[in-house]
């Protein structure tokens, strides 16, 4: 789970970032270039970050950030997996 924390953070860094923080289009050129990457794992291992990410999502609910369970819960989509 800690490998999808991280790359959930950075998602999340990449989409909340100002533009003064990063420039919009590196932004999503980053974004892009983690769902290429994320696009070669197999159904196996795509069913296990979907887990991971249920669960991550559970605990944001839980600890109070609706913001964040959502974000989770709509990676898989902003993937391109949907």
């Amino acid at each position: 789970m800690p490998l999808v924390r991280g790359v959930v953070s950075a998602l999340m860094l990449l989409e909340h970032s100002a533009d003064d923080e990063i420039n919009p289009d590196v932004a999503v050129q980053g974004m892009e270039a983690i769902a290429y990457a994320l696009g070669g794992l197999g159904d196996d291992d795509r069913a296990v970050v979907r887990r991971c990410l249920d669960d991550l999502a559970r605990e944001a609910a839980d600890a109070g950030d609706p913001g964040q369970a959502e974000f989770l819960r709509s990676t898989p989509f902003a993937l391109g997996w949907e």
